[in-house]
């Protein structure tokens, strides 16, 4: 089994202190990265092969809360690996920017690289702007990427008042059931963490 390396990063007062953090990976291995309620730029560049990254971050963003994410996956070198999951919360008044950067340098052969990015609004006052940035340099390779931006679904919450549940209730269940398979992914590299 490949040695693990895990790096969590939690709340920072949001936009008003953005932090930068650089990672350089050198040796093979797989390396975690937890992104809870973060806002800054996460630079990992993976200058090794058989490196495995995988970034997972979650933004539940409140009130007039703000967030600016960014993260950059930059292959330096062949046969490696990288994959980014973010979700994104936008309740009432908050504001939340995500850029997510792919590049991969020309002798970067047989790499993967995979940007995610969910959002869910959950009031027509919040904002949510999220951008994929794509600098593919060579030709064998598999990069991807998809972000998509919705509301609460209308007819689920339709279906879970039927059961008897408030409104209210049901978009707290539907907006749980969205948070938390990034949470669980979360916990299996870092127990101690708590949303």
């Amino acid at each position: 089994m490949k040695k693990q390396h895990v790096t969590t990063l939690t709340k920072n007062d949001t936009v008003q202190n953005l932090t930068q953090k650089k990672h350089v990976i050198t040796k093979p291995g797989r390396y975690v990265f937890i992104l809870l309620n973060w806002s800054g730029t996460l630079h990992v560049t993976i200058n090794t092969s058989k490196a495995d990254v995988l970034i997972l971050g979650l933004i539940n963003a409140k009130r007039k809360e703000r967030y600016s994410l960014s993260t950059v996956q930059h292959h330096k070198k062949p046969d490696s690996q990288s994959q980014t999951i973010i979700k994104i919360i936008a309740q009432t008044n908050s504001h939340v920017t995500f850029n997510g950067t792919i590049r991969i340098e020309k002798n970067a052969q047989n790499t993967i690289a995979k940007l995610t990015n969910n959002n869910l609004r959950l009031s027509e006052k919040s904002f949510v702007s999220a951008t994929p940035n794509l600098e593919i340099m060579p030709n064998n390779v598999e990069c991807t990427h998809a972000i998509t931006t919705a509301s609460p679904n209308t007819e689920h919450i339709h279906y879970i008042k039927r059961k008897g549940i408030e409104e209210k209730q049901a978009i707290k269940l539907l907006t749980d059931g969205f948070a938390n398979s990034i949470f669980q992914e979360m916990k299996k590299y870092d127990e101690t963490i708590n949303l």
